[in-house]
């Protein structure tokens, strides 16, 4: 308890009704902050990203609260538990109201998560901050952590993609049919192929990790299954696309997107992943540019399409570029031991 705030623990089970909407009104100001052209979010898109954990990992959530009432949310802690694969690490982002810095509430919130970090034997922190928020990478290079990864966040305009490379590239399909063809699927996977999705996601595995320590995911059926229970309990469509290899079924590449129904000018690009052994045929361009091409003819309010990648990640990049995504900001993920964050609490009372 400070003054003027206080930090709560919050179960995703009780982010509802009053809870919810002041989560949702912090959410909109941080976003403002990063994005000051882009509408507010509702508070179904709030929700489910704060229970937006990766499969396999256990999210603990802290709020500070103003301490007139639990009415307004001054700042927030998500603290992500890697699985047993990564048993040293955990995945940290805390966030402030831009009106509520300075006031000792990012410390306070840091010093939970460390709490749970002792608890839980985890020895190292991943944070993550946005070029558009310097107070982000001042907080964390005050607390001790060192960059160990850039990425760029990139956006693809609708209105002036290069339409005739787009079909281009959708052609590549039959170049290749002999070997491979497409399997959309939209919304929540088949349970009967938990199996091959999860092979599938475990390709994510090569994509460039920089100085960040950590080990590949183990991808299995029942963390396809847990991350498409968490996609249900949200507002999202998903369409995915797997290049899906004839003679064996396998399922070689893929790439996805989310949409969200209150940001329809927006189409989220999430993962895009070619397996090593089938690289070099043209798969990444064919199923990019077919996901493009089915945005543009069944989503025409789409105005953009948003994707990340790593600034070492050259062969998506090339694509991408290829396909006319611009750099619209730059993120960083952090480093830290949790043995350092101890020192900076032990000197920061």
């Amino acid at each position: 308890m400070s003054s003027g705030w206080h930090i709560r623990e919050q179960k995703l089970d009780g982010l509802d009704g009053d809870v919810l909407r002041a989560c949702n009104d912090l959410d909109n100001a941080l976003r403002r902050e990063r994005d000051p052209d882009e509408p507010a979010v509702a508070p179904a898109t709030t929700r489910a990203e704060l229970d937006g954990a990766e499969a396999g990992y256990d999210r603990r959530i802290w709020i500070a609260w103003s301490s007139d009432a639990e009415s307004e949310a001054l700042a927030w802690c998500l603290l992500d538990i890697a699985p047993a694969e990564n048993a040293h690490l955990v995945e940290l982002y805390i966030d402030v109201h831009p009106e509520h810095r300075r006031r000792g509430i990012g410390r306070a919130l840091l010093r939970e998560a460390v709490d749970v970090c002792r608890a839980e034997s985890r020895t190292t922190v991943v944070l993550w901050t946005v070029d558009r928020v310097p107070a982000g990478a001042e907080f964390v290079r005050r607390i001790g952590a060192g960059p160990a990864q850039e990425e760029r966040e990139s956006r693809l305009y609708l209105d002036a993609v290069d339409r005739e490379l787009v079909r281009e590239w959708c052609d590549i399909a039959d170049q290749l049919a002999g070997r491979y063809e497409p399997w959309w699927v939209d919304g929540a996977y088949p349970p009967a192929a938990y199996g091959r999705i999860a092979e599938a996601d475990a390709v994510m595995n090569t994509a460039p990790r920089g100085d960040v320590t950590m080990n590949d995911l183990k991808w299995t059926a029942e963390r396809v299954a847990e991350r498409d229970e968490r996609f249900l309990r949200g507002p999202f469509d998903r369409w995915t696309l797997f290049a899906r290899e004839r003679a064996t079924g396998r399922l070689v590449a893929l790439t996805r997107v989310l949409l969200d129904p209150s940001r329809p000018h927006l189409v989220q690009q999430e993962d895009t992943a070619v397996h090593p052994d089938h690289r070099g045929q043209g798969i990444g361009k064919w199923i990019k540019a077919a996901m493009i091409d089915r945005i543009l003819t069944e989503r025409p309010e789409a105005r953009y399409i948003a994707t990340g990648n790593a600034y070492s990640n050259a062969p998506m990049l090339a694509i991408n570029d290829g396909l006319g995504f611009r750099v619209d900001r730059s993120n960083t993920y952090w480093e830290v031991p949790v043995a350092r964050l101890l020192s900076y609490l032990s000197e920061n009372h």
